[in-house]
């Protein structure tokens, strides 16, 4: 019998031309709650912000709107764009960041999950 890994937490991915929106954090938050999971249990939303007025990395490396953390702190969703879940891989490849805690910071954690060096989570 094959035994199915236990779910530690809901994952939403997007592509979009620009920032971050109330409704894309109420989209992951809906989905949880389709999934019959409780209100607290994680949910990320990665998303890949300004993909069509992206060049270079810098012009992704763009804030977002204090609202939308707000928003997603109240609906504990976590938020990370694609550069913060790039960044985030490279802190654990390098060995700055052990597994659990990087599983931590993805199931702990609520907000924008701001990974540079240091590793900042944004709840408002």
């Amino acid at each position: 019998m094959i035994q199915l890994e236990t779910i530690v937490a809901l994952v939403e991915v997007k592509g979009v031309s620009k920032g971050v929106t109330r409704e894309h954090v109420n989209q992951a938050d809906s989905h949880r709650e389709r999934s019959g999971m409780p209100s607290e249990f994680p949910s990320l939303l990665i998303i890949n912000t300004n993909m069509k007025n992206s060049i270079s990395l810098a012009d992704k490396d763009q804030t977002m709107a204090p609202e939308q953390n707000k928003h997603a702190c109240r609906n504990n969703v976590l938020i990370l764009r694609t550069l913060d879940l790039l960044n985030l891989a490279s802190l654990h490849t390098s060995g700055k960041l052990t597994p659990d805690e990087v599983v931590e910071l993805l199931t702990k954690s609520r907000g924008w999950l701001k990974v540079g060096d240091p590793v900042k989570v944004l709840t408002s």
